[in-house]
Order: structure tokens, then sequence, then C-alpha cells
């Protein structure tokens, strides 16, 4: 099982931890393998508290906003129990109070009565909207390449329970070359293509909660209203384990 990054678990590259992996904080898109060294050498001296603690102590670095934003969409602040929205739009405010306090403590014009005071009044506003699932969901494909806290087919689990004959990962486990099938899935990679007379087909990416295979839609005219990506649609497919040619 791959673990969703974690700014107090995750290392720069990735790691096992109890027997499953831990997603790297080197490997979420923007982040990189010097912040991460960064994020990770100064959480050796104790894990993060709070995002705000977090910007305090890597505020002054190579750690950007950008570096953050991406830890963030991809849910690797979660453990601090912020919303992400409310996170993402705290960031700038942030790392102005970290720079300031940094530049007030170097002038020795912090007492401790401000210090406690302005930690108190500085935090992020999590009564905002959060992010709705799906762009959640579509923002952590973005950044790791897989949806690390659910699936935009799980909202849909109950039906697709309903009227699917069997799973993706089901199909796979069949004995026979040749299986019919109604399956509840999710579309991507869609790929319109011509056979040799003329005629519209499509190939695609599809995926259940179980696991994802390639499709071909030979007869896309009729359907191109339902081949959508990203759709989420009820298919009726034969299942083949050699693929057949128009």
């Amino acid at each position: 099982k791959v673990l969703p990054p974690s700014i107090n678990k995750s290392k720069v590259y990735f790691s096992v931890e109890n027997g499953d992996i831990r997603f790297a904080l080197g490997a979420i898109k923007g982040v990189g393998t010097s912040a991460s060294e960064t994020i990770v050498k100064i959480r050796e001296q104790g894990e993060y508290e709070s995002f705000m603690d977090l910007c305090e102590r890597v505020g002054h670095t190579n750690v950007s906003r950008k570096v953050l934003e991406g830890i963030i969409a991809s849910g690797g602040m979660d453990q601090f129990g912020n919303k992400r929205s409310a996170l993402t739009q705290f960031i700038d405010r942030a790392l102005e109070h970290s720079s300031s306090k940094a530049n007030d403590l170097a002038m020795g014009q912090m007492s401790l009565f401000a210090e406690v005071e302005e930690v108190n009044t500085i935090s992020p506003d999590d009564s905002m909207p959060e992010w709705d699932l799906r762009y959640k969901l579509d923002m952590e494909k973005t950044l790791l390449g897989f949806y690390a806290t659910g699936h935009p087919v799980g909202e849909h689990k109950q039906l697709i329970k309903k009227f699917s004959s069997n799973s993706i990962a089901g199909l796979k486990k069949q004995s026979e070359d040749r299986v019919a099938a109604r399956l509840g899935v999710m579309i991507s990679n869609l790929n319109l293509r011509k056979t040799k007379k003329g005629k519209t087909f499509a190939s695609f990416n599809a995926e259940d909660l179980s696991d994802g295979i390639e499709c071909i839609c030979w007869d896309y005219d009729q359907n191109s209203e339902a081949l959508k990506d990203n759709a989420t649609i009820l298919i009726e497919a034969e299942f083949s384990r050699e693929p057949r040619t128009q």
C-alpha cells in the first residue's frame, strides 16, 4: 500500500513504514529534493506541531510558497487538522509573520508576552469552505500521479455496486478468454482515432475502485456524449485477453 505524503513522516525519498510505502516529499511535483532535504533536516530537531510552527522553522530557507502549496494540496499537511483551502490561503500571511518574527527576535524587540499573543491571533481560517472532493482528488493526481485519499468513482460507490456485474480486478482474475461485463468506471486519457474506413473510434483508460484497464469503443459516434475525460459512466463491454480488431 502506498501511503500519502506526510510532513512529519515522509522522507526525502520513498520509504518503508510498517510494511507499506510512504510517499516521498521529494516526489511531490514542484517540491523537489533540495526543499525536502531542508524540511527533513529541520524536522530532526522535533516534529512540526502546526502549520505556523512549520513556517516559522523553514520560512527563512529554500522552502518556498510553491513548495508549501504543493505539500498542502497533495495532502501532506492534513495531519494538522486544517482545511487544505484554509492553509493555502494562509501561506503568505504565515510566511510574512515568520519573517517578521525572525527579524524582531534578531533585534531583541519581541517580548514573551507579545510572542504568545501573536501566535494566538495568527491561524488559518477554517470557517471557509473546503475544496470540493473532486478538486482535492484531481490535485492529488496531478501532484502525486495517483489518488491518495480517495477516488472520484467513490462518490458513486452504491450505484456502481447496484448496477455493475463485476469489477475490473474481478475480470482480470477470470479464466475465460472473453467475458461480458457491466462496469461503473471513470474515463481518462481519451484518444480519438480513425479506422481504415474512416470511422471514428476511441481508446481510453477505465478505472473503478479496484483497478484500471485499457478500453476501445468502436462505435464512438453513438457514445460521444458519454465518453468524456474524467466522466464517471456505466459501460457494457467485453473483456478479452487478446485485442480484437474492427
